[in-house]
């Protein structure tokens, strides 16, 4: 395949909701990536009232915000977009989802006083809030198909909710018994930070081609591989492509260069 014909359709959701801590830099990112192999990316920001169709887009991405941001968008996400969003995450559309748009993506997100806030319910997990936060660096290791060194992932965690992993009749997984249950749903494992909760060991969700993580940073410029991890899927699921198909390498002295000072600092 020549990649000077490849065209991807990215969905930036609730860009000026959903933009905390730099998570700007991953659709940067996606797009110089792309940009450097002669593939065009198109990304298109959807907010408010805007249509969501599962079959336009090859790479949907959703941000983190506060507590109010997320509140200022979340009917509209459960009435204008949820059932779309759900037909693409379930058909094995590339998604990449940051802190509060991770947790939407749940069942429910319970704040400290009680109260209930439906997510869209398709990845298998619950939020809830509690008063200490869960801030510092993070890094975990992913259960991925790429060389050891790359599935170390580096973040930064600011987050009060807790999320656990629900099982097949829709309980919480919890408590040291749980941990081997709840890795088959966790993006990684954690090294260094808090995770998902602070108490199993794991950070974020994989559910398909969807990723959920709460590493802001912004995340994939400190993940590189894992970035053409997402526009190799792309591809392949776009074109039909071969399994063992890879993106052409790039020349990236400074970004390796970076990675080794991350794993030296997170040791």
């Amino acid at each position: 395949m020549e990649l000077e014909q490849a065209k991807l359709k990215l969905a930036w959701l609730y860009p000026e909701y959903l933009n905390l801590y730099g998570d700007q830099g991953n659709i940067i990112c996606l797009q110089k990536r792309a940009e450097w192999r002669h593939i065009t990316l198109q990304v298109d920001k959807i907010s408010l009232q805007d249509e969501f169709k599962a079959a336009a887009y090859d790479l949907v991405f959703m941000g983190g915000g506060q507590d109010q941001e997320q509140e200022a968008l979340h009917q509209d996400l459960l009435e204008n977009k949820a059932t779309e969003l759900r037909k693409y995450i379930r058909s094995g559309g590339v998604m990449l989802t940051i802190c509060g748009g991770y947790q939407l993506l749940g069942k429910y997100y319970k704040s400290a006083d009680g109260k209930l806030t439906p997510g869209i319910d398709v990845l298998p997990l619950v939020t809830l809030a509690q008063s200490r936060r869960l801030i510092g660096n993070l890094a975990f290791v992913a259960d991925l198909p790429l060389p050891e060194a790359d599935r170390r992932m580096y973040g930064f965690e600011n987050h009060s909710g807790l999320t656990y992993f629900l099982d097949e009749r829709g309980e919480m997984l919890r408590g040291e018994k749980e941990t081997e249950a709840a890795a088959r749903f966790a993006f990684g494992r954690v090294i260094k930070g808090n995770g998902n909760n602070g108490e199993d060991g794991y950070e974020g969700c994989h559910y398909l081609n969807c990723f959920g993580t709460y590493a802001h940073g912004s995340f994939l410029p400190k993940n590189p591989a894992f970035a053409d991890y997402l526009l190799t899927t792309a591809l392949q699921k776009k074109y039909k492509l071969a399994a063992d198909f890879t993106l052409p390498p790039l020349q990236e002295n400074i970004l390796t260069a970076l990675r080794a000072q991350l794993q030296q600092l997170q040791a």
